[in-house]
């Protein structure tokens, strides 16, 4: 098995943060941009007023492309995902304990990313990582502000190894994102996109008695 060097493909880390603005993920729900609508009689200053939430009272379903948010209510509408243990299987030479590190590898990733976390690459990184500087890196530049995501349910996973090293695993994963979202600064929201799947490949390495992250977000078949 000869690893390649070449850039790192989570831009977003889940392909639903930045890769939200390139439409990287095949999202479903998706809204569009604002239109202008045509003046009407029954259109006032104050039934579009009654439209907008008070803060405080901002629910999922009225985020719209157009609409400012305070940042309070995008706080509690996307609460911080639980940073996660690693799983007792992360030292099992099997197929379950490649999906489980690969899981728990890549959820540590999207936390490291979306929350300005670079310490958390630190439990990627066992020496095997070739993509962890980079997620470093990205996340110095600050490339994943103005994302909100709700946390992901895992719909798929299986598990490829390589036939020339069984020790080296192809793990895919399917996730399902229910709400995620981009905002300005100011909280202008910019993009939304509802049950959105993300599909990802993350490569792990068998080494020093556990599995270890070799890349994220990797293409399929590259074993």
């Amino acid at each position: 098995m000869t690893f390649s060097t070449r850039p790192l493909a989570r831009v977003s880390i889940a392909c639903a943060a930045a890769a939200l603005a390139l439409s990287a993920c095949s999202g479903k729900g998706s809204t569009e941009g604002p239109t202008t609508p045509t003046p009407s009689a029954s259109a006032s200053p104050s039934a579009s007023a009654e439209a907008t939430p008070a803060p405080g009272e901002w629910m999922l379903e009225d985020l719209k492309v157009g609409a400012k948010v305070p940042k309070e209510d995008l706080e509690r509408l996307f609460p911080k995902w639980e940073v996660p243990e690693p799983p007792a299987t992360l030292t099992e030479f099997s197929e379950q304990g490649a999906k489980d590190a690969a899981i728990y590898y890549d959820r540590l990733a999207e936390i490291a990313f979306q929350y300005d976390s670079p310490d958390l690459v630190n439990r990627i990184d066992t020496g095997a990582c070739r993509d962890c500087d980079k997620l470093r890196n990205l996340i110095s530049e600050g490339r994943a502000k103005g994302y909100f995501l709700t946390a992901p349910s895992l719909e798929e996973s299986s598990v490829k190894f390589d036939p020339e090293d069984e020790r080296v695993a192809e793990v895919k994963m399917v996730q399902k994102f229910a709400y995620s979202i981009k905002s300005s600064a100011s909280g202008m929201i910019e993009s939304v996109h509802t049950d959105t799947n993300s599909t990802n490949y993350s490569f792990l390495i068998y080494l020093d008695g556990q599995w270890a992250a070799s890349y994220l977000k990797s293409k399929e078949g590259e074993l």
